[in-house]
């Protein structure tokens, strides 16, 4: 499978830790997030995930200055792309 965009990423993380909802999904596939201060760094965090069904909570680590910089480069491309493409359009097209 297809990694998925750098936004995208970063999306699903923010959603799953701080997200509106914070539970994602719905009965076994619901899951709910929780950062401890202790597991926080300024580069990358840790954080604890419960889903209902599974007996034990498990920890995933976030390299999210990484994912944020993935993400930036990401969205420097495209909004490169859409220069170049404005670029072309005849001078009374564009305003």
């Amino acid at each position: 499978m297809a990694e998925s965009s750098a936004w995208t990423q970063l999306r699903e993380l923010r959603n799953l830790i701080i997200g509106h909802p914070i539970e994602t999904g719905a009965g076994e596939s619901s899951k709910r997030a929780f950062v401890t201060r202790d597991r926080l760094e300024s580069e990358s965090f840790d954080y604890q995930v419960w889903q209902p069904g599974v007996e034990k909570t498990f920890f995933k680590h976030a390299e999210h200055s990484a994912l944020y910089k993935d993400y930036k480069l990401e969205a420097a491309s495209h909004l490169s792309e859409i220069v170049s493409i404005l670029s072309r359009l005849p001078d009374d097209i564009r305003c």
